[in-house]
């Protein structure tokens, strides 16, 4: 028979193990406040020394935990990473990561769609960028920091995650299947008209060496024109787009200035010129940070033109710090705040291209023939008219000016409405119904166009008759002359470009 234990014998025992236990918890208890303490300590100290604004002891005293600290800043792009969240976030960064394919920026207190990748799942369901995204999962997105949404909406390829899209007055949810994103961040093709054509999709970190690759390939193809395509490019490294825009610009020639709490620095080219042809920039409200720095540089130093829409405003610049008291987290603070080459605020506002042209296929096709008419010789950008028959859409100093006009082909001619012609070079047009005969005004020279005869006769310097093959007709109540037309009038020239399908008319004045 077993012996019988005494309660009084098990009572110290009990009590020495729970005072074990507690002793034990209180060490972790201690040792995790401590860790704590560290992390927190050293966040304050980063923030104090690097922030690109300067912060009150109040703010960094406001809270005792980083994440709540970090929400009291108020900086949506200022972030603590834990070492997972950092390797998420640099497979991001680098053009590889398990998503839907779609950047993410702040406007307005509202986490919005800068960017949806092509191809993407994104695309496929038909996001667009200014789509503001209010939940991920049924969770709310108010309040949240871009990279906490970011993780969110990443996950395992073949996934699924739902998002909650408000879209003008209108909300609704779409499902989306994640995938792998594997990003090509520059892409380059020698279009049929003979311009070049580059496209980076995010500023990596070798973004750089692969554009003046591209640049200096398509050079020896003979190209006649470079455009840059930054349209829905996030942005990315700082130094990429340092890289890229000294590809564009003289040496010497000021590319931006970074403003932080105690300077402001100028950053300039420092290396020769590799770029000597003529060029031309997409930009969209999805082009922000990186390329922002690009199309304002080439901008402002009148290296080339902007054509598309107003760019995103996201002008400050991240720098990444690891975190000694937890190996492999970082703080991303945000270290300052980049201006134009003329000194000019980016953030909030955005960069604003020469040209407004709404539709993505009107972009594209004006920033050939920008560069078209400029290598057909004349004189100044502003002399030039480019007619693209197939969409019906007209061009003056690149700005669209009709669309869906009419213009229609006849006999292998273009034929375009005279008045027109006549309000894009400043000139005159008027109609004798009596005698069928419509007279332009241009550049000095009168037209005198007889209808019934199809004959054209010309006064002014070099006065002249001619009977085009096709003639000055009536279409739907208004006259339309054959674009060749012009080349008969004094200081005008006409080219047709059949590679790109399109018309140029320059006026030398």
């Amino acid at each position: 028979m077993g012996k019988r234990i005494s309660r009084n014998v098990l009572r110290p025992a009990t009590a020495a193990l729970v005072l074990a236990l507690l002793f034990i918890f209180a060490i972790c208890s201690f040792a995790e406040a401590a860790y704590n303490n560290q992390l927190l300590q050293e966040v304050r100290s980063i923030i104090r020394s690097y922030y690109y604004h300067p912060v009150s002891e109040w703010i960094l005293y406001s809270s005792g935990d980083v994440e709540q600290l970090i929400e009291v800043l108020g900086d949506p792009y200022t972030q603590y990473f834990s070492p997972e969240e950092y390797r998420e976030f640099m497979d991001d960064t680098n053009g590889s990561y398990g998503g839907v394919g779609m950047e993410l920026g702040v406007k307005d207190g509202a986490v919005v769609i800068i960017s949806v990748f092509k191809g993407s799942p994104a695309e496929a369901v038909g996001l667009k960028p200014g789509d503001i995204i209010t939940a991920v999962n049924g969770i709310s997105t108010y309040g949240k920091s871009i990279d906490s949404v970011a993780g969110m909406v990443r996950g395992e390829p073949g996934t699924k995650v739902t998002l909650t899209v408000l879209r003008e007055d209108t909300g609704f949810n779409v499902t989306l299947t994640r995938r792998n994103i594997v990003l090509e961040t520059v892409e380059y093709e020698l279009l049929d008209s003979g311009v070049g054509y580059i496209r980076i999709t995010t500023f990596s970190s070798d973004v750089g060496e692969k554009t003046e690759k591209a640049l200096r390939e398509l050079k020896a193809q003979g190209a006649r024109g470079i455009i840059l395509d930054l349209r829905n490019n996030p942005g990315g490294y700082l130094t990429s787009a340092l890289e890229v825009a000294e590809l564009f610009l003289p040496q010497g020639r000021t590319i931006t200035y970074v403003r932080n709490s105690s300077e402001t620095v100028r950053v300039w080219a420092k290396r020769p010129l590799v770029n000597t042809l003529p060029l031309v920039v997409l930009v969209d409200h999805g082009s922000a940070s990186a390329s922002e720095i690009v199309a304002a540089a080439v901008k402002e130093n009148h290296a080339g033109i902007l054509v598309g829409t107003t760019t995103f405003g996201k002008g400050t610049v991240q720098t990444v710090m690891p975190l000694d008291s937890e190996p492999g987290a970082v703080l991303k603070i945000t270290t300052g705040e980049y201006l134009s080459s003329m000194g000019r605020r980016i953030d909030g506002i955005g960069v604003s291209p020469h040209y407004v042209i709404m539709d993505p296929e009107l972009q594209l096709k004006a920033a050939e023939a920008i560069l078209l008419s400029r290598g057909q010789g004349s004189r100044t950008y502003g002399s030039s008219l480019i007619v693209l028959p197939d969409v019906g859409a007209t061009y003056l100093n690149g700005r669209l000016v009709a669309y869906g006009g009419g213009i229609f082909i006849s006999q292998g001619n273009i034929m375009v409405p005279a008045r027109l012609i006549a309000e894009a070079f400043g000139g005159t047009m008027n109609w004798d119904p009596q005698k069928k005969e419509a007279v332009l005004g241009l550049g000095g020279q009168k037209i005198y166009m007889e209808l019934r005869k199809g004959t054209v006769r010309i006064e002014g310097v070099d006065a002249k008759e001619i009977k085009p093959a096709v003639g000055p007709r009536i279409v739907n109540g208004r006259v339309f002359i054959p674009l060749r037309l012009l080349s008969h009038v004094q200081g005008f020239s006409v080219h047709w470009d059949a590679g790109s399908r399109r018309g140029v008319i320059t006026w030398q004045q």
